[in-house]
């Protein structure tokens, strides 16, 4: 289980930070603003353990509309230096706060919705696209079977063509 940051208050309205479980991953929310204190290391658990509902249901080409740009530049609760903006997945869909020197960031629950959103709709492309290379190679091998028989027919069918004088080509 990951453990949480042991930071006290919120960054941006410095209230109470709560422990909060999300799957497997312990995270700390403000009890104001409701946004998350979550290590780097936990962001991938985090939003596969949001994701995977909606896996099931979820278009991967529904196309995802980029949320208000809310991120600031509130200190790091945990060295007090600013934290840097940043583009989930470079997309420009989803802003959050980051400090890179902590391995922290600061990410609202919309934006955490929208990040496990984007998480689904690459692991249904992927599923997608593995799918079709999957079909595409069972069709190469069948291909390469039939080509490989034929080649195989025709290389011993030869020398009984040459014997009874019949052209095989």
């Amino acid at each position: 289980m990951e453990a949480t940051t042991g930071v006290g208050t919120c960054p941006r309205c410095g209230k109470a930070l709560g422990e909060r479980q999300l799957g497997s991953v312990r995270l700390e929310a403000c009890e104001g603003c409701q946004a998350l204190l979550v290590k780097q290391s936990a962001l991938m658990p985090a939003l596969e353990a949001l994701s995977a509902n909606v896996l099931a249901s979820f278009d991967p080409d529904t196309p995802l509309e980029a949320l208000p740009d809310r991120s600031g530049q509130p200190s790091c609760p945990a060295c007090n230096r600013a934290m840097e903006k940043a583009d989930y997945c470079g997309a420009k869909l989803v802003y959050f706060d980051r400090c890179n020197r902590c391995s922290l960031l600061w990410i609202g629950t919309e934006e955490l919705g929208g990040m496990s959103l984007m998480w689904a709709r690459m692991e249904k492309r992927i599923a997608r696209t593995r799918a079709q290379t999957d079909e595409n190679l069972s069709g190469m091998e069948a291909l390469s079977q039939a080509a490989h028989l034929k080649r195989a027919v025709n290389g011993s069918l030869r020398p009984i063509g040459m014997i009874v004088g019949l052209p095989l080509g």
